[in-house]
């Protein structure tokens, strides 16, 4: 837990402070998912729970992979910590426009006056959740901060007691970007 954390808080210092800018290339899929199901299995099974996984690759995609592998493992991450005995769905969509990423869970959910404040470092939805989960709070704000990176978005829906859905939505780099230095690529 503590080399998570450290981890996290490096990753947003490097990122806040400019020193980790984007590194576009092509993202492959299934390479992703595969790779973030390696972490993720073992989490997702620990609670009981069921992991579904739709990933629809429709042409070339061009974004920082590692970035987005970073969001993905922490939304996954929260929703296989969050639900217990249930269900989380990953929907993954690709091509030249971008990347949306979609996870959805019957977990805890997120009260109403808590779903922006989630995005803040250090913060979880209620005191009672770090004594209860765990975690520093740290990493849906490293996923806001990658999005933005990105020229995306992140956006939550919750309910308390009938689970979240996180939806990142990236825009595509130009192939241009792709193969400029990481201090020039734009989107």
């Amino acid at each position: 837990r503590l080399l998570t954390l450290i981890n996290e808080v490096l990753e947003l210092a490097r990122s806040e402070s400019g020193q980790r800018a984007p590194s576009y290339d092509s993202i492959d899929v299934d390479r992703l998912v595969a790779e973030v199901r390696t972490v993720i299995d073992p989490k997702i099974a620990a609670n009981g729970n069921r992991l579904s996984v739709t990933a629809d690759q429709q042409g070339p995609c061009v974004s920082d992979a590692s970035m987005v592998r970073t969001i993905l493992l922490n939304l996954l991450g929260n929703s296989a910590k969050f639900t217990r005995d249930g269900e989380v769905t990953l929907q993954i969509v690709a091509g030249p426009g971008g990347v949306t990423l979609s996870v959805r869970d019957t977990g805890a959910g997120i009260a109403a006056a808590d779903l922006e404040r989630v995005f803040e470092p250090f913060v979880q939805a209620d005191s009672s959740t770090s004594r209860a989960f765990g975690g520093s709070g740290l990493g849906l704000a490293l996923c806001k901060r990658f999005c933005e990176q990105l020229g995306g978005r992140i956006h939550v829906d919750s309910e308390p007691g009938s689970g979240s859905t996180f939806t990142v939505s990236i825009p595509g780099a130009s192939v241009a970007a792709a193969d400029a230095p990481p201090s020039q690529a734009r989107l």
